[in-house]
């Protein structure tokens, strides 16, 4: 539904990757010459919201100007565009999103060559988010169960000795 809709929301407690993982798509969707924006909840002060996802982008304009960016150069590299706005719970006065998302969301719907990405800690998706304004919902599990096999696979990736003792700690299974 996030595919059809062209909106997500990244849901996770505390640490268990959602910024490493926005970070990753951000990364490998630039490497292969999709448009992609991020910004950082942390980053945004006092001030109205929107007007600040420009110049965090370092985009001039209002949200309409980089929204019109981020859709011709999506449509020049026949893909779609991905705004990715990550813990929107960190900033200041985070309760402001609770509006600000369904604006936001409505004006990317009139931009068809981009989609919205947004990420928020679980504990704070009432007191921030809301109601949800529609947006698909993914939870990130973090490691989970699969702790073992994930500190493997990071082993492998940075080549790095493998340890001979399982690990035990319980801070492996969150990244």
């Amino acid at each position: 539904s996030a595919a059809q809709d062209g909106t997500l929301l990244l849901v996770g407690r505390a640490g268990v990757g959602k910024t490493h993982l926005f970070c990753d798509v951000a990364s490998k969707r630039l490497d292969a010459g999709r448009p992609t924006i991020m910004v950082l909840g942390q980053d945004f002060d006092s001030r109205p919201l929107l007007p600040q996802i420009g110049e965090l982008a370092q985009i001039d304009g209002q949200l309409d100007d980089l929204l019109k960016v981020l859709d011709a150069a999506s449509e020049t590299a026949e893909c779609i565009g991905l705004l990715m706005i990550d813990a929107v719970n960190e900033g200041e006065k985070a309760e402001r999103w609770r509006d600000e998302l369904r604006v936001l969301k409505a004006a990317v719907a009139r931009y068809p060559h981009v989609a919205l990405a947004v990420s928020c800690r679980s504990e704070f998706l009432d007191p921030v988010v809301g109601d949800r304004h529609g947006f698909p919902e993914v939870e990130h599990p973090g490691f989970a169960e699969a702790t073992s096999e994930a500190i493997q696979r990071y082993m492998r990736e940075y080549q790095l000795e493998q340890p001979a003792l399982p690990m035990l700690n319980p801070e492996f299974g969150n990244p």
